[in-house]
C-alpha cells in the first residue's frame, strides 16, 4: 500500500477550484463589469449630448448671421415671434425667433432732472420715429425637448439714426 493511498492521511495539495470559489469570482467580475457598464453608458449619453448642443449652437450662429446680412442689407427682421424646424437633414431641430424693440433706460436722475421719458425708445416714440435697436432672440433645439430649457441666442440690430 502507497503512503498516499493509506486512510486518514492528507491526498496531498489539490488542483482546481472549488465551486464556492468560482461563483464568487464570478460575481465580482459581474459586479466591476457592471459598473464599467454604467460609466460607458453615461459617457455616451453625455457625449451624445454635447453633439446635439453644438450642433444647434452652429445652427443657431449660421441663422443669425443670415439675420445680421440682412439688416446690414438694409433688411432687418419683422417684429413678433416666429418658429418653426429646419430642412432635412436637420428636421429634428426646432426654432424660435423673437424680435422686439430694445429700449435703452436713462440713468433715473436724468430723466427725473430733465422731465425726459425713461427710455431713448419712449423719447424717439414721442416724434413717431422707431427704435434704433432691434432685439433679436433665437431658440435652436432639438424637437423633443422644451424650448425653455434651451438657452437663446441673442443678437442686437441697430440701424441707423436718422
Amino acid at each position: 500500500m502507497s503512503p498516499s493511498s493509506a486512510p486518514g492521511r492528507d491526498p496531498g495539495p489539490r488542483e482546481g477550484f472549488t465551486l464556492v470559489e468560482i461563483l464568487i469570482a464570478t460575481f465580482v467580475f459581474a459586479l466591476v463589469m457592471g459598473g464599467l457598464m454604467q460609466i460607458l453608458t453615461r459617457t455616451t449619453r453625455a457625449l451624445a449630448g454635447a453633439r446635439v448642443e453644438v450642433e444647434a449652437s452652429d445652427l443657431a450662429e449660421n441663422r443669425l448671421r443670415e439675420i445680421e446680412d440682412l439688416a446690414l442689407d438694409g433688411e432687418p427682421p419683422e417684429l413678433g415671434r416666429s418658429e418653426g424646424t429646419f430642412d432635412a437633414p436637420l428636421e429634428h431641430f426646432a426654432w424660435i425667433l423673437e424680435v422686439e424693440p430694445f429700449a435703452i433706460p436713462l440713468p433715473p436722475e436724468l430723466a427725473e432732472r430733465r422731465g425726459l421719458p425713461a427710455s431713448v425708445f419712449e423719447q424717439r416714440r414721442q416724434f413717431g420715429q422707431a427704435t434704433p435697436i432691434l432685439r433679436v432672440l433665437l431658440r435652436v433645439y432639438p424637437v423633443e425637448t422644451d424650448p425653455e430649457r434651451t438657452l437663446p441666442f441673442l443678437l442686437f440690430v441697430v440701424s441707423p439714426l436718422s
